[in-house]
């Protein structure tokens, strides 16, 4: 599955960008929030990468759901707090309908009440809490939300908790694993799997617990 984060424009379009203002990653500046997407989406998103990429633009959902469709699937973070997006929920779920993919995508947060809200709007759509550190009941919040998976830290995450959430019925998908010691680890633990920047690395770990 590929990753990505999604926030809301002024005209209530959910925009693939990882932050709440254009600065960083584009030639523009100014909040998500303030900005139409048509905006958004003129602008150059690749040359503070590389030269290489160029005149690349700012995606909308709607245009990477069409791109994934029978391809990979989708986890999307509604990345909440300390901007906020009043509605963000419904605009979701209303943008998965319509692209017929609602059971193609996992949606993520760690805004375990946008996770419950999403829910709640369609109870078909896979979502999963996301939380730092070691809480004394990851069944519980799980719970609370109406999720169907955890996001834990990858550094606290142990034993004893996958095979609580396990028994529960709940995955275990650690976040963000790109160090090699630690992927073997968590595949030791039976994680169910986990996000990071490197998937090639984990394949070969993955490769060599097979040869073993």
């Amino acid at each position: 599955m590929v990753e990505l984060d999604v926030h809301l424009s002024a005209d209530r379009r959910l925009v693939v960008i990882h932050d709440d203002t254009v600065d960083r990653t584009t030639n523009g500046s100014g909040s998500v929030r303030e900005l139409r997407a048509d905006a958004i989406t003129r602008l150059d998103a690749g040359s503070w990468f590389s030269p290489e990429f160029t005149g690349e633009r700012v995606p909308l959902l709607d245009a990477v759901l069409a791109w994934a469709r029978g391809r990979v699937g989708l986890v999307i973070e509604l990345k909440l707090g300390p901007v906020w997006y009043p509605g963000i929920e419904e605009v979701l779920v209303a943008t998965l309908r319509a692209q017929q993919a609602t059971r193609e995508v996992l949606v993520i947060s760690s805004d375990h009440h946008a996770v419950k809200r999403v829910k709640q709007l369609d109870a078909t759509i896979p979502t999963a809490i996301m939380y730092g550190g070691r809480p004394l009941d990851p069944v519980g919040m799980a719970r609370a939300a109406g999720a169907d998976a955890v996001r834990p830290d990858q550094w606290t995450v142990t034993a004893e908790d996958v095979e609580v959430c396990h028994a529960a019925g709940l995955a275990v998908i650690p976040w963000t694993v790109n160090d090699v010691v630690n992927m073997r680890r968590l595949v030791g633990l039976g994680v169910d799997g986990m996000s990071s920047d490197y998937p090639e690395r984990l394949g070969q770990v993955l490769a060599r617990q097979a040869d073993e």
